[in-house]
């Protein structure tokens, strides 16, 4: 695929992705050496987050932040564009976007083509439901979708698990819409990782549609450390696995603190390099770092038996 290039342009000047000066744990579990933050595209020092798992409430703020962000608006029209022309000559057409980072991107492609706004929830009260929003107040709880033409808007992906996942019990946008007997044939996203997503999103016969590459082209051209960034693209298993085993694990241990938010992430990171941090003595070691800072061991910290 080819980079859009103003909105590579955008991502970097509004921050939405920035290299790292040291690696931290995604919430895959893997390494990461640089962020790519989307929800900083719309300019409002994450004040998005406060409007919680209300779709209504953050995408009339979406709408306020477009208008008042130029830049944001440019990302915005863009998407939008691609959008329309996926659903040329259909009809009862949707715009959908899952809990809750899709909605920044979603609800204003939607409010800029008049289109109903299908908000999908993945957690809370509401799991597994849907809601239709139109306008600005219209608000209704699970209403019929059946064969209407639905593009998903997404802000990034990566593995596209969330989209679609062939397991049963948890949730995804994808066979959520079609349980329901919505038609989607394509995904639009601001960025994607190319881990994965696209391969993955075709066992459900959906086409996924990005903006933005974060490739080797990309790199090349906007990290500030091109090499490290190329060479971690590249085989970032393999990166991660050398960063581990030459520098130790200094870098991690602050996702390890009982009382953050980023628990989740360790523990898979854990998993995922078990067998690397054992090899190499590092295991022992964050540990003990764990320990000496934090007053706790893993058992605790992860409810082991």
């Amino acid at each position: 695929m080819e980079n859009h290039p103003r909105i590579c342009e955008i991502l970097v000047d509004t921050k939405a992705f920035r290299d790292l000066v040291k690696p931290v744990i995604l919430t895959s579990g893997e390494l990461g050496i640089y962020y790519v933050n989307t929800e900083k595209l719309v300019q409002d020092d994450n004040e998005w987050e406060k409007f919680g798992n209300d779709a209504k409430l953050m995408i009339q703020h979406a709408v306020r932040m477009m208008d008042a962000h130029p830049t944001y608006r440019e990302v915005i029209e863009i998407m939008a564009e691609k959008v329309k022309y996926l659903l040329r000559g259909k009809n009862d057409l949707l715009v959908s976007g899952g809990q809750r980072r899709d909605w920044i991107f979603s609800g204003p492609v939607a409010h800029l083509l008049t289109l109903p706004h299908l908000a999908l929830y993945n957690a809370g009260d509401k799991i597994g439901k849907h809601e239709v929003i139109i306008g600005k107040n219209i608000v209704m709880a699970d209403a019929r979708i059946a064969n209407h033409y639905i593009v998903h808007v997404s802000d990034l992906i990566t593995s596209g698990s969330s989209a679609y996942n062939e397991m049963t019990d948890k949730p995804s946008w994808i066979p959520m819409i079609q349980k329901k007997d919505g038609i989607i044939e394509h995904m639009v996203n601001v960025v994607t990782r190319q881990q994965g997503g696209e391969k993955n999103l075709a066992k459900a016969k959906v086409k996924s549609h990005s903006f933005v590459a974060i490739d080797e082209d990309f790199l090349r051209r906007y990290s500030i450390q091109p090499e490290v960034s190329v060479a971690y693209v590249r085989n970032p298993r393999q990166w991660s696995t050398d960063y581990i085993t030459a520098e130790g694990i200094g870098a991690f241990v602050e996702f390890f603190d009982p009382k953050g938010k980023k628990l989740d992430r360790a523990q898979k990171f854990l998993l995922t390099y078990d067998k690397v941090l054992k090899s190499t003595g590092n295991y022992e070691k964050l540990e003990m770092a764990v320990k000496g800072l934090y007053s706790t061991n893993f058992n605790d910290l992860f409810g082991r038996k």
